[in-house]
């Protein structure tokens, strides 16, 4: 094999790398500069199954399969995310076996397996690791090095823009390990052997072997690179294993590798718990409050066990949304801000037209600091939340705004002007009022909560006339099954003519994923009855066309 490269073409430049006991950055960018729009597109649609392939890939890590069934699962996994198949088969270590060498020998339990899975897409590999325990949770010592582990990696990721040194990097990343100290047991040696280790590489992979380049002594905006760390004790057989995919941006980094557990906890659940996808989702409704039960560290927790990569928040009872723009500005590359106007707190102010409201709105709307409207409460008859104490009436109808009342036809107005999505909350009650409102907005994407609770008649119809409607499926993913478990045939038939208009949605907060495991089971179900190629669109591919700006 030759050291030039002057004959690889540019799209086969893209690069993996590892390290025994430091964190490492191996350049998947084109040798000639920045990834171009396009190689990027590629490297996301890569990033996104390797993460679908690994969370399969750890959810066969069971008492008594093998590592070819792991490898399997997570060869699965890839396919269905949408990658034209394995960039490496999954590289499987295992506490007892070694490096898996036998393939059919089956995991005992209280086996630590470290697991690496990639995909390709157009061309472009990328991969992504984790260490998970067999059949149980981290023991006390290994959550404990382990979570040493990923707060070092976060200190090295915070670090981590365009234009910085990676020697700052990896100076950050083995400062956090050098503070602490341990007892004693393995999570001592552990840190001991990190501690320790010193050398560094950088490798090129093109897809037909390896290319030896010179590491990059700054990393450079516009580029994706994928970090990992592996610390290991040869004479225990232990290793730990983290690797995410990060594109470089001038400002820091976005986390291209969303939707894997991360902490020891996260790990634990996604290990001991049933129910989940194998498609890596986008959540377009959730509202977050500053609870601690609903707090930004639960959602991101919880997003990360469910495989959620990313969500659109806004506020929920909270009157302001200080809070959201707050959580935003914290996790960037995770949470999407929209403006939730207070149609429920002042619904008469809604009805007058009133010019304070009316102003306020427009302020908001046009300070740039919001991707969407909603949930705009037009029509609400399930306000159960108001409490016995409140009127029939009152609980039967909280809210009653038309969609094409004055003050709604002034907010489709500005969000027309300003590009953005709005998410109504509109019972069928007003149908045929929404209706006349997307055909007087045609170029406004509308998010429709719930589908307004109109049945899959309805919502074809509704579907077939207005091609700017979406629908939020939130609240719906239990309805649509006749039997508990198999999904309607309508409901199916429906969703597959209109694939690019449903979207996953789970409402509430982030409680909703532990305290309503019924709609992350239903959402899972649902999924897993449509065509692979739907399924997708669905997890996240429509969320992210709007995000996009491609409807409008």
């Amino acid at each position: 094999m030759t050291d030039s490269t002057t004959d690889i073409p540019r799209k086969y430049r893209v690069g993996i790398c590892c390290l025994g006991t430091i964190v490492t950055f191996c350049s998947l960018q084109t040798l000639s500069g920045a990834n171009t729009s396009e190689e990027i597109s590629s490297l996301r649609e890569s990033s996104r199954a390797s993460v679908g392939a690994l969370r399969e890939a750890m959810r066969a890590v069971r008492p008594g399969h093998t590592p070819r069934e792991i490898q399997v699962r997570g060869v699965g996994g890839c396919v269905l995310n949408g990658a034209q198949g394995p960039a490496l088969w999954a590289d499987i270590r295992s506490s007892l076996g070694g490096e898996g060498a036998d393939l059919d020998r089956r995991l005992q339990e209280d086996e630590l397996v470290s697991l690496r899975m990639g995909c390709q897409h157009g061309g472009y590999r990328t991969e992504v690791s984790r260490t998970v325990p067999v059949g149980r949770g981290f023991s006390e010592e290994e959550g404990e090095f382990w979570n040493l582990l990923v707060e070092a990696f976060q200190a090295a990721r915070a670090l981590v823009r365009g234009g910085v040194a990676v020697l700052d990097v990896r100076r950050a990343y083995t400062s956090a390990l050098r503070r602490p100290t341990l007892g004693s047991g393995l999570a001592r040696d552990l840190l001991a052997e990190a501690q320790r280790g010193s050398g560094s590489e950088l490798q090129f992979l093109r897809l037909e072997g390896q290319q030896r380049e010179t590491e990059p002594d700054r990393l450079e905006a516009g580029t994706v690179v994928t970090m990992r760390t592996q610390v290991r004790l040869p004479q225990r057989l232990v290793e730990f294993q983290l690797g995410e995919i990060l594109l470089v941006t001038e400002g820091g980094s976005e986390l291209l590798s969303a939707g894997l557990p991360v902490k020891a906890d996260e790990i634990d659940d996604f290990m001991t718990t049933d129910g989940y996808t194998p498609y890596v989702m986008g959540d377009v409704h959730n509202h977050l409050d500053p609870l601690p039960r609903h707090g930004l560290e639960n959602l991101i927790r919880v997003m990360n066990i469910h495989g959620i990569a990313k969500s659109i928040i806004f506020r929920g009872r909270d009157k302001n949304s200080d809070y959201v723009l707050e959580a935003v500005a914290r996790y960037p590359d995770r949470l999407i801000p929209s403006y939730r106007p207070n149609v429920y707190e002042i619904p008469e102010a809604w009805l007058a037209n009133d010019p304070a409201v009316l102003a306020e709105l427009e302020w908001e709307l046009r300070s740039g600091k919001f991707r969407g409207v909603g949930e705009v409460n037009n029509v609400n008859v399930a306000a159960d939340w108001m409490g016995p104490e409140a009127g029939l009436g009152e609980r039967l109808l909280a809210v009653e705004v038309s969609p094409t009342s004055p003050m709604m036809v002034s907010l489709f107005r500005l969000a027309r002007e300003r590009n953005l999505f709005v998410n109504v909350h509109n019972e069928i009650y007003y149908y045929r009022e929404l209706m006349d409102a997307l055909k007087q907005f045609p170029d406004v994407t509308v998010l429709w909560s719930h589908g307004g609770g109109v049945d899959f008649y309805g919502l074809e119809i509704a579907l077939k006339d207005h091609p700017n409607l979406h629908i939020d499926l939130s609240g719906l993913e239990n309805s649509m099954f006749q039997d508990g478990e198999r999904i309607q045939t309508a409901w199916r038939e429906v969703i597959e003519r209109y694939p690019d208009r449903f979207l996953v949605g789970y409402d509430d907060n982030s409680t909703t994923y532990e305290e309503r495991p019924q709609a992350v089971e239903g959402m899972a179900k649902l999924l897993a009855q449509l065509s692979p190629s739907t399924a997708r669109k669905v997890a996240i591919e429509n969320m992210e066309r709007i995000l996009s700006g491609e409807d409008r």
